[in-house]
Parts: structure tokens; sequence; C-alpha cells
């Protein structure tokens, strides 16, 4: 297991508890618990975050190096911080400050410069945090009959009692903090009013929105901060392009005989599969709005192509600049699919 998988699934893993946490709650209508559950994942969320972009540019400077770079990285305090004291969260990676202090010497940045990021990613952990809070529990209402039947007391006007509405609410909530389905629902009399499996739907739409929202955020912080790195003249003198890596699974877009086929859709949508392998300046990247993700539980990520490699893939002039001919002619289907609106995936934006 990488090192940014090792962040991910970790974090994941915290952050979830606290999402759900925070979602039941809204659903016992204890706003005080959820406020307090959101600020939790926020803090998870935002270190999950601040480490992804770090490795995000420890993978850009490491290839740079690998060609022959060569810098000081910046000193960094040894203590740790009082920014850096334990959080309220069990998050760890480390500790998170363990977890941190890895970077020293990867990245040759300042302290200063590291705690930016930080603060960055903070910043935007609050802000989705703040948006589910708002949004979540408003699209499971809308979309899942029993949560809005109970939270409007539509069930005491079909002929349940207050309590057992009450019951019924708390069963909900307790199912998806737990993302179990309690016995209660298997047993007895709510089964007249409730089914188990919309209480089902509502647990697997709380994990797939939960995944949906995490998997795109973390990665687009790794994958901006590997742009960002490649974008000064340090990296991409050694490091002068970026590939772009899509998996090749069942599950990635326009796999062939992928799960979009076998679900009997009308045709195979997004062309992911096909766009693997690109390659392209870090600016020409950002200009086209390619940096992964490039959907919704796009899986993509992009890598630095070193300078030994382009010019082994005669991407390079003798003179030692970038041959756009050859790499337009490198891209010629990939850059198609792109130039008919194809990918990133329509309406997607991040």
């Amino acid at each position: 297991m990488n090192e940014i998988e090792r962040i991910y699934r970790r974090g994941i893993a915290e952050a979830g508890r606290w999402y759900r946490a925070a979602l039941a709650a809204q659903v016992r209508e204890e706003p005080e618990d959820a406020e307090e559950a959101w600020e939790r994942y926020a803090e998870v969320l935002g270190q999950v975050l601040t480490l992804s972009a770090l490795a995000g540019q420890a993978v850009a400077y490491a290839s740079a190096k690998a060609q022959g770079a060569d810098w000081e990285a910046e000193e960094w305090p040894e203590d740790r911080p009082e920014a850096f004291a334990v959080a309220r969260t069990g998050f760890a990676v480390g500790p998170f400050w363990e977890a941190i202090r890895r970077f020293r010497g990867r990245i040759p940045r300042s302290w200063t410069t590291v705690r930016r990021i930080r603060r960055e990613m903070e910043r935007l952990a609050q802000r989705i945090a703040k948006a589910e809070g708002q949004s979540a529990i408003r699209d499971m209402r809308a979309r899942l009959e029993a949560l809005r039947d109970v939270m409007e007391g539509t069930f005491r006007v079909r002929g349940a009692t207050a309590r057992q509405a009450s019951r019924i609410q708390s069963l909900i909530a307790d199912a998806i903090e737990s993302k179990t389905i309690p016995k209660a629902l298997k047993t007895g009399s709510l089964s007249a009013f409730i089914r188990r499996a919309q209480v089902e739907g509502i647990v697997g739409m709380t994990s797939a929105r939960l995944e949906t929202v995490y998997r795109t955020n973390v990665a687009s912080a790794y994958n901006e901060a590997t742009v960002d790195a490649m974008s000064g003249p340090d990296v991409a003198r050694w490091a002068p392009l970026l590939r772009l890596v899509e998996i090749h699974d069942r599950r990635t877009r326009g796999a062939p005989g992928g799960v979009y086929k076998s679900k009997r859709a009308s045709r195979n949508p997004g062309s992911h599969w096909q766009m693997d392998g690109y390659i392209a300046t870090a600016e020409d990247f950002r200009r086209q709005g390619l940096i992964p993700p490039n959907g919704f539980n796009c899986r993509g990520s992009v890598t630095p192509v070193t300078y030994d490699e382009a010019v082994s893939m005669r991407l390079v002039k003798r003179d030692g600049s970038l041959d756009r001919a050859a790499l337009a002619r490198y891209n010629a289907r990939r850059q198609q699919i792109i130039d008919r609106g194809e990918y990133p995936d329509p309406g997607f934006k991040q």
C-alpha cells in the first residue's frame, strides 16, 4: 500500500465516522450535536487534504531530484508548533504531526509555506463540511420517502402513534450512524409504516455520498499540488511534462465490457479509459481543466514525465525544447476526445 492510499484509508475511516454521526444527529433533530460532529468531520478532512497536498508535491520533487535537481530543504521547526497540537479527533497516519514531518526534506518548501497549505486545506474542509451539512440531509429527504415522512410527521397522519414515529426516527438515525439495520426494523409493528428496504437505501446513499465527496476532494488536493509543484521552474526543467493515469478495470468509465455495459446502459458513458496516457505540460493541463478528478468518483491522477523519458519518447527537440508537433501526434486521439467535450465528464465541476 503506497503513502497516499494509507492516508486515504485511515482518513475515510475517521471522517466517515463523524460524517455519519452528523447526519444521524440531523435526523434526530439535534442541531448542537450535528454541529459538533460536522466540526470533527472538517478537522479530519482538513488533515487528510493537507497530507494529500504534501504527498502530491513530494511526487513532483522526487521526480526532479531523480533527474539531478539539487536543493537544500528549508528549515522546519524541531518542536511541534502550537498550531499542530493534538486534534480533538482520533485521526492519525502517524499521529498527524509525525505524519506531516515525514515530508520534511522531501519538499524544498519553508515551514511558512507548509503552514499556509495547511490553512488553505482547513478552510476548504470547513467549506465542504458546511455545504454537506446544508445539502446532504435535504437531498436525502427529497429522494427518500421514509426519511421525509418521519421528519415531517407524515407517519402520524397515516396512523402511527407519536411514540412509533419517534422510534422510527431513532432507528433511521441509528442505521445511518452504525451502517447496520437495527433488529427492531426486522420484526415488530413498525414494519407497517416503514420498509427495511427504505432504510437500507438511506444507509447506502449515505455511504455513497460520503465516498464521492471524500474521494473527489482528496484526489483534487493531491493532483492540484502535483501540478502546482511542476509549474515551477525548479521542477519543470527536470520533469517538463505530466502524464494522465486512469485506472484500467471494469469500474472505469469507457472500459470495454465494464460495469456500465453490464447495467444495460444505452451506451458506455465517459472516456476515462481512453484518456489514460495523455501527456501535456502542467500549464496545458490547467488551461484545459484536465487536472483530476475529471468526474464524480474519478480515480485518475497525474504523474511526472521526466526529461529523460520525454527524450526517449522523442517529445523533445535536439536543442532541448519541447517538440509540440510530436506531442500533438502522440495525443491525437485523446485530444479529439477533449475537443469534442467528452472529457472531463460533461457537467462535472469540482
